[in-house]
């Protein structure tokens, strides 16, 4: 056994990979595919051989639409708090986190209930024996919402990371998800949270996502 801290120092050819992608400065699930940048340098350097097995071998991206019970109030304008007029200091609050924060955010959600009101659905797939993308991935499409019994708020996502077929670890739901239920959570990660502004019943969702591999980001 020899603990290896730089991609230089693998000096030999390997037929087998086999790795748990996780990065401590990952902030959310997908930052892991770092994983596949460093499959990348090690092709390029003829550590790998051509018949050499990966897992995991594949990543997908999911997302499901949910109501949440308190975690929308973070982003929730205070309006009128005990007959004073809040209206001024939500417009700033509002402008500058249109400006500052990420669309997506990293939340650990099993401390926060929600309620699934759509089956999950595949948002992106990366075959990562596959060499990285030279250019920005662009993915985009339609979510239909399955229950109106509660307002949507809120949209989850989180990755998948297939070792062998029928083998998976994943970041998301730690049970299978029924909709018009409330969403078990994978405990040891964060997922990723887009919070909507105007909560209102809804059909569906409209989505788009560009993965751009210089960054290694959605």
């Amino acid at each position: 056994l020899k603990m290896i801290t730089d991609l230089e120092e693998v000096e030999t050819e390997y037929d087998l990979v086999l790795a748990d992608p996780s990065f401590p400065f990952s902030m959310l699930p997908w930052h892991n595919l770092l994983f596949w940048h460093h499959l990348s340098a090690l092709k390029q350097k003829g550590s790998l051989a051509d018949s050499c097995l990966v897992m995991p071998g594949k990543f997908r991206l999911w997302m499901v639409p949910v109501h949440f019970v308190d975690l929308w109030k973070i982003r929730a304008p205070l309006g009128n708090i005990q007959g004073f007029d809040m209206g001024h200091f939500d417009r700033i609050i509002d402008e500058a986190s249109t400006n500052c924060d990420d669309n997506v955010e990293p939340q650990p959600l099993w401390e926060y209930p929600c309620t699934a009101l759509a089956k999950p659905i595949q948002l992106a797939e990366f075959d990562l024996n596959d060499d990285l993308p030279e250019s920005s991935v662009a993915f985009s499409g339609e979510i239909s919402i399955q229950s109106q019994e509660k307002v949507l708020n809120g949209l989850t996502l989180w990755c998948d990371w297939e070792l062998t077929p029928g083998l998976i670890t994943s970041t998301g739901p730690a049970r299978e998800v029924i909709i018009g239920e409330q969403v078990c959570w994978n405990l040891d990660t964060k997922q990723g949270v887009h919070f909507f502004r105007k909560h209102k019943p809804s059909s569906s969702i409209s989505y788009s996502a560009i993965y751009d591999p210089r960054e290694g980001d959605f």
